[in-house]
């Protein structure tokens, strides 16, 4: 079995290189930033696990 290669990449032909090289005009999304931001149950697991390290690091000192 060959372990070695000789070519580092392998041959791409025109119509290959041409669709790899296509530039796409990028637009910017304007309409989500006037969105509210949901309140989610991640949200409150948060400020529990926080409100939780608050109140052990009182009982500590």
């Amino acid at each position: 079995m060959k372990t070695q290669s000789t070519q580092l990449l392998p041959a791409i032909n025109q119509n290959d290189l041409d669709r790899l090289t296509h530039v796409v005009k990028e637009t910017v999304a304007t309409s989500l930033e006037n969105q509210a931001k949901v309140f989610s149950a991640a949200d409150l697991w948060k400020i529990q696990r926080t409100r939780k390290m608050r109140v052990q690091r009182r009982m500590i000192a």
